[in-house]
Order: C-alpha cells, then sequence, then structure tokens
C-alpha cells in the first residue's frame, strides 16, 4: 500500500486509477481519496510505482516509510 499526497477530488482519484490501468503488467488498482492510499497489485517495482505516483501529479511513498 502507498500514501498518495496531493489528491483533493474524485478526480484526482479516477486521474490515478487511469494511468495505472493503462500501465503493463497492472492486474488491479484501489485509490482511495480518504485517507490518501493507493494499493496495487502489479508486476512493477516499488520504485516504478512511487515514479508513476509522481508523474500523474501527485506524492507518492510506501505506506508506513
Amino acid at each position: 500500500v502507498y500514501t498518495v499526497e496531493g489528491m483533493s477530488c474524485g478526480g484526482c482519484v479516477s486521474k490515478l486509477q487511469r494511468h495505472f490501468n493503462n500501465l503493463e503488467g497492472v492486474e488491479s488498482v484501489v485509490v482511495s481519496l480518504k485517507p490518501g492510499t493507493l494499493s496495487i497489485n502489479s508486476k512493477l517495482t516499488p520504485k516504478e510505482i512511487i515514479t508513476g505516483i509522481e508523474s500523474a501529479g501527485f506524492k507518492g511513498s510506501i505506506l508506513g516509510k
């Protein structure tokens, strides 16, 4: 699970879900506005996931780190 900072509305959630759903190797992704998390089942590395969050315009980190 990853934390996502900078989401303020349902449009942000949709943008992030679309971004990851368009990537190869992503089986499922769930984005929650509150508390600002992303859960993903994919073949991507943690670094690739954080880079993906950032390329969509948000700040990401691994939950608890």
